[in-house]
C-alpha cells in the first residue's frame, strides 16, 4: 500500500482530516496526527498507534511492520509499502485513528485576546506589559512588596 492508498483510506473515517506535520502531509483525527510519511519515506509510513498494539503487530507481522532507533519507546510503527496484507494495514490505520479521536485535543495556539502568554496588542496583559516598559523596552514601574517602602 503507497502513502497515497493509506491518506486515502484514513480520509474515509470519521472525523479525519488532510493536514501537515513539519512540512509533510499527514492524516489527524481529533487534533493527533496518526499517519504520516515518517523518517523513511523511500521504505515505509508512519502510523501513530498504542504502544501494546505496538508490540503485537511487531512481533506477529514483522513483513509488514517494523521500527528503527528513532522510533524506539515512542507509540509509532512503519508500516512498510510492499507489504502484501492491505487489510490488516486498513485495520491498523482504523485503530490508529481511533485511538487519535479518543485522545485530548493537543493545545492550540494561545489566541488574541486569551491573555495566554499571547503578545498581540488586543490581549490585556500584553497592554499592561507594554504600558509598564519605557522606550527600550526597559520596565519603567517598580514593584514593592507589601509592607515595604516605597
Amino acid at each position: 500500500m503507497t502513502f497515497e492508498e493509506a491518506m486515502d483510506y484514513a480520509l474515509t473515517l470519521p472525523g479525519t482530516e488532510r493536514s501537515a506535520s513539519y512540512g509533510r502531509p499527514c492524516v489527524k483525527a481529533n487534533g493527533s496526527g496518526f499517519l504520516f510519511v515518517g523518517h523513511e519515506p523511500q521504505e515505509a509510513f508512519a502510523l501513530h498507534m498504542e504502544m501494546t498494539t505496538k508490540q503485537i503487530v511487531l512481533e506477529t507481522h514483522p513483513k509488514t511492520f517494523f521500527q528503527t532507533a528513532h522510533y524506539a519507546g515512542y507509540p509509532t510503527v512503519l508500516v512498510r509499502y510492499d507489504a502484501s496484507d492491505d487489510d490488516l494495514i486498513r485495520e491498523m490505520i482504523r485503530r490508529a485513528a481511533d485511538w487519535a479521536r479518543a485522545k485530548a485535543p493537543p493545545p492550540g495556539p494561545a489566541r488574541s485576546g486569551d491573555c495566554c502568554g499571547n503578545y498581540e496588542p488586543r490581549c490585556r496583559k500584553f497592554r499592561e506589559r507594554k504600558l509598564n516598559r519605557g522606550s527600550r523596552g526597559a520596565i519603567t514601574a517598580s514593584f514593592h512588596p507589601a509592607g515595604s517602602a516605597s
